[in-house]
């Protein structure tokens, strides 16, 4: 069984942004002047652009862009089924669920932490501003299944920061959600060991920490491997984010219903 065991760098991204304001630089923004007021009261104005919302000071400085959430419709990944593919009643369950689901931020507590960031600055020339994303994408599919990833980037620090990944399985007929231990043929726990030990996890501490940290929606199924996602945060011996990914060999494919198990893609 080939394994993989992925540590997440420290996303010292541009996360996208760069490419987007290059390209906004000849667009007019609609400029909405004291949209709310900080902590200390201090007054913060609102750009509004075609796929992003920045949030600035009065004299302009920006403390906050926020990339236009995406999906699950409209968002399309090449050689994968998509929500288009799904029937009407399906596919106002699924949207249901992720209405239901929202943001995984909170613009407000971001803006607070990126103006207490950028007054503490001591060059504030440097100061970049913060990021804000979240992306609902398919990942894979079956005859009875449609899978989806929501991708949210946080920041930690301007340019730098963190991703949240969740995954969800749906009945591709009826839209409901299934809930991602009932992929499995063995029980929770069985499931949960037995992952870690196809993906070779043999460190006590590191195991135990996993074990604990293990939840459902940490687990994202793609077109021929199965990922187990571990924020940032989560396993307090990892400085960074850490993805488990098992491809669909035998070892898991035992462990997982047969109607579960994605479709190839050519």
């Amino acid at each position: 069984m080939k394994k993989r065991l992925i540590a997440l760098l420290l996303l010292c991204i541009c996360f996208l942004c760069a490419c987007n304001r290059d390209s906004e630089e000849t667009v007019t923004a609609d400029l909405t002047k004291d949209v709310l007021k900080l902590a200390d009261g201090k007054s913060i104005d609102q750009l509004n652009y075609f796929n992003r919302t920045v949030y600035q000071l009065e004299d302009g400085t920006e403390l906050l862009s926020v990339q236009a959430p995406s999906g699950p419709n409209n968002v399309y990944v090449g050689g994968i089924e998509s929500f288009d593919d799904l029937g009407e009643a399906a596919q106002a369950q699924v949207l249901s669920y992720y209405n239901n689901q929202s943001l995984l931020y909170d613009v407000n507590i971001e803006l607070e932490r990126a103006y207490s960031n950028y007054k503490n600055a001591e060059n504030k020339s440097e100061f970049s501003a913060y990021f804000l994303s979240q992306n609902i994408a398919p990942t894979s599919s079956n005859k009875k299944v449609m899978y989806f990833l929501t991708s949210a980037m946080l920041p930690i620090e301007g340019n730098h920061g963190y991703e949240i990944r969740l995954g969800a399985a749906f009945n591709r007929e009826t839209g409901e959600h299934i809930g991602n231990w009932e992929l499995f043929s063995c029980t929770e726990e069985e499931a949960k060991q037995a992952m870690l030990d196809i993906a070779g996890i043999i460190d006590p501490v590191l195991r135990a920490e996993m074990e604990a940290a293990f939840k459902p929606e940490q687990i994202i199924l793609f077109t021929d491997h199965l990922e187990i996602s571990f924020g940032e945060g989560t396993l307090p011996s990892q400085v960074q984010s850490t993805l488990l990914a098992l491809d669909f060999e035998d070892d898991l494919c035992e462990i997982l219903n047969e109607w579960s198990i994605p479709k190839r893609t050519e």
